[in-house]
């Protein structure tokens, strides 16, 4: 896989692999930083017509991943 080297083109990439899943029951984003969360959720609903969940991660994991990450649950349809 390749290394997107700018956050926006990292989340050009997401959305576009999410596009690629087929049907998805729900999509979720998880963030520790709000910021990051808004930007990762306007670029998925470029390829994505439903609602995104949205979830802030606690501190214990928040800790672990450092600032401003993010990231994408996506849980495909039956």
């Amino acid at each position: 896989m390749e290394r997107p080297r700018t956050r926006s083109k990292a989340f050009e990439r997401i959305a576009q692999l999410v596009s690629e899943m087929g049907p998805l029951e729900q999509l979720i984003v998880v963030t520790s930083d709000d910021e990051v969360g808004q930007q990762l959720i306007q670029t998925l609903k470029t390829t994505y017509q439903g609602s995104i969940s949205s979830y802030k991660l606690g501190a214990v994991i928040g800790t672990y991943t450092g600032p401003s990450t993010g990231g994408v649950v996506a849980i495909t349809a039956h």
